[in-house]
């Protein structure tokens, strides 16, 4: 079940990248990569090589599977474990590193 995530300008997460045009046509689509939201007043989604070097100019967030709503930017992802509810599994796409004691 995909779960939402909230994402701020300056926060790194890590997506499975949608087939949009734009992935599509930088082989990326997806693929599980590591992408920064911009700081600016007109935040992109900047695709992250393994290395966390830049891997292309910065693309729309909606090209890259991040939306936005009255709360702010978000994604979904799917979830990668059977935690229980009260697990704090959101974070992991931030940190790699869940911390539930269920694993």
């Amino acid at each position: 079940m995909a779960s939402r995530i909230d994402i701020r300008p300056g926060d790194t997460v890590t997506l499975e990248l949608p087939y949009s045009e734009v992935c599509m046509h930088m082989r990326v689509a997806g693929r599980r990569m590591h992408v920064r939201l911009t700081d600016g007043a007109h935040p992109m989604a900047q695709l992250l090589s393994e290395d966390g070097s830049n891997f292309s100019l910065a693309i729309t967030t909606g090209e890259a599977g991040i939306y936005r709503d009255a709360d702010g930017f978000y994604a979904y992802v799917e979830a990668s474990c059977t935690c229980p509810d009260d697990c704090n599994c959101r974070k992991a796409w931030r940190t790699n590193v869940c911390g539930c004691k269920a694993h």
